[in-house]
């Protein structure tokens, strides 16, 4: 599916009520306000890099259990991924990358579980995870660091606890990443 086919950008939001079941190519429209939205699982089972977002959000808005898997070698990677959740849950049963930014909406109730997996955002902005509502991550939250002094905060927990924390940094000379979770 190419929402930008041949340059002919669409300007509507791609809705997808169930699961997002991936084996071909999904580019994005290069469109503003052209998002993705996704009411069940996203599995990725192509074989080689094969969603090309083009700085569209995906929006996982469902109100039930989703998961975001698949047999997909090439890295996960969104732009920008947004929980939108009003009930259930999210779980990887991968590694994820966020470029730009994670946000968990104000009407959101829903935790990310990573399990024994690593969801890294990677803009080292101290803006790039946005928690509006509620819902934190449980397990492996990384983020990018950069030079200088800044100040990160880890929407992290378990299953019964928000437990955030703050790391301020100081006089960083080497950009990096940091992962924290809960135990």
């Amino acid at each position: 599916l190419y929402m930008d086919f041949g340059g002919n950008n669409m300007n509507e939001d791609l809705i997808v009520a169930g699961n997002l079941i991936l084996t071909g190519t999904l580019s994005g429209s290069q469109a503003s306000g052209s998002d993705i939205f996704v009411g069940g699982n996203w599995q990725n089972d192509g074989t080689s890099a094969n969603f090309f977002p083009n700085g569209r959000a995906v929006f996982l808005n469902g109100t039930g259990a989703q998961t975001i898997s698949g047999t997909n070698t090439s890295f996960p990677t969104f732009p920008f991924l947004f929980i939108d959740k009003t009930a259930g849950s999210v779980s990887l049963s991968r590694d994820i990358q966020v470029t730009e930014l994670l946000n968990f909406s104000a009407a959101n109730v829903a935790n990310i579980s990573a399990g024994a997996n690593t969801l890294f955002v990677s803009k080292n902005t101290t803006t790039a995870i946005e928690r509006l509502g509620s819902g934190h991550v449980i397990g492996n939250l990384r983020r990018a660091a950069t030079t200088g002094s800044n100040t990160y905060d880890y929407p992290i927990g378990d299953a019964t606890a928000y437990t955030p924390v703050s790391l301020a940094l100081s006089s960083v000379t080497t950009s990096g990443s940091i992962t924290a979770s809960t135990t």
